[in-house]
């Protein structure tokens, strides 16, 4: 068995990316200005009030997590968004680890775009992180995804199942875990 984990911090709440009054700079949300670490990263578009419409999401990988979420928030700005637009839009970041049928543990740490380093290996076989982390995620989460990328069928071409776990802290800081298991010749549409 083959196991990929994403592990993902504490909910940071991305309408403090606007200002309070339109047209005053402000910085980014605690957690990730001035993080120049790399990883992986989910915005969860939950709608106002928390309403029964399926959550949206955006799984994507980041050499720089400051500098992913300042050009989205400049184009908040240039948009001319008010804080309230961003009610009910989160983000996790964090990071990913992989292992080969019950070997080591290796930690992912090169999230270079344009498949460049997301590649590894399981049960002999070549797969996309980012597409992992898509894929998985949206099927644990369920929802609507934004992605426009990697939304092929992931494909499991190997003879032992692959297990994609998604960790994470919710609103109260406690760590949630969710996985599906990918079983040989199997795959997540």
């Amino acid at each position: 068995m083959a196991e990929v984990e994403f592990i993902l911090g504490a909910q940071i709440q991305l309408d403090a990316m606007l200002p309070a009054n339109p047209g005053n700079p402000t910085a980014l949300p605690v957690g990730i200005q001035g993080n120049t670490g790399d990883g992986v990263y989910i915005i969860i578009n939950v709608y106002p009030n928390n309403n029964a419409i399926p959550f949206n999401r955006y799984m994507g990988v980041t050499t720089n997590f400051n500098n992913r979420f300042a050009s989205r928030q400049g184009s908040c700005f240039e948009l001319g968004l008010e804080q309230h637009t961003l009610n009910g839009v989160d983000a996790y970041l964090g990071t990913a680890r992989y292992r080969d049928n019950g070997g080591l543990w290796h930690n992912h740490n090169n999230y270079t775009q344009n498949n460049n380093g997301l590649d590894i290996t399981l049960d002999g076989q070549d797969y996309d992180l980012e597409h992992i982390f898509i894929k998985g995620c949206h099927y644990i989460f369920g929802g609507t995804i934004t992605n426009t990328l990697k939304v092929a069928p992931l494909v499991n071409n190997g003879a032992h199942n692959i297990v994609i776990r998604v960790y994470w802290n919710d609103i109260n800081n406690v760590q949630q875990v969710l996985d599906v298991t990918i079983p040989p010749g199997g795959q997540l549409a």
